[in-house]
């Protein structure tokens, strides 16, 4: 077996010649020789080992990107003054804008995308806790449009920021609303008294006649159980 490259080297610095040496330092000289060749094979592995993890971690950012534009969602990585960093998620579908216009641009500035107010609120919030949300509206020219934003400290300057159409959930929630009050009045103005209790047996409603008939108004019997109201 050859002598190891920089072995060589060394005892050409040196000026001495291998076969020059005395033989009781020919265990030493030995030693130097495995010890090279470990290394160089302790940095084989560790190569490939870095090989390795930099395609699997290649591989895992590329999945990543894929999820992340696959999510409706908005992501936003901001600074605490509103600067955008990166951008990832449903932007295109959700506000018809390609990320790379928003980078290094202010969030406060985009009404489009951030109510002004709620954001601003958001970052003072989060001086003083690690997570804040909030819902805002924004009015275009033939629509409202709810959005859902959720704040999480990442470091010291560094905040994320999830954005989600809820418009859906919201117009659901208004049709119900406006059927509740419906309702109400319906059983408000019925000739007969009425009452109606949840499953917890809670009054929801006392129209007129109930207060007409017992005495009773209905701002001190709602929410009341039966065992209060005395059925």
């Amino acid at each position: 077996m050859s002598m190891h490259r920089l072995l060589q080297r060394q005892f050409k610095r040196a000026r001495i010649s291998h076969g020059a040496l005395p033989a009781n330092l020919e265990p030493f000289v030995n030693l130097i020789e495995d010890a090279y060749r470990q290394f160089d094979e302790e940095k084989e592995v560790l190569e490939r080992a870095l090989e390795i993890s930099s395609a699997e971690l290649v591989h895992r950012n590329e999945v990543m990107r894929a999820v992340f534009m696959a999510l409706p969602d908005v992501f936003l990585w901001v600074t605490r003054d509103g600067l955008i960093k990166d951008c990832r998620g449903g932007l295109q579908a959700l506000f018809g804008v390609e990320p790379l216009s928003l980078l290094k641009r202010n969030l406060r500035e985009i009404p489009d995308i951030a109510e002004p107010q709620a954001f601003s609120l958001a970052m003072r919030m989060l001086a003083e806790t690690s997570f804040f949300q909030a819902e805002y509206s924004i009015h275009s020219a033939d629509r409202i449009r709810h959005y859902e934003a959720r704040f999480a400290n990442l470091d010291d300057d560094l905040i994320l920021v999830l954005i989600r159409d809820i418009s859906d959930r919201a117009q659901a929630e208004e049709a119900l609303l406006g059927m509740q009050q419906r309702l109400d009045h319906i059983i408000e103005f019925l000739p007969d008294a009425t009452l109606v209790v949840d499953n917890e047996h809670r009054v929801i409603a006392w129209n007129r006649a109930m207060e007409l008939m017992t005495g009773v108004p209905k701002e001190e019997i709602l929410g009341k159980s039966g065992y209060e109201y005395g059925t």
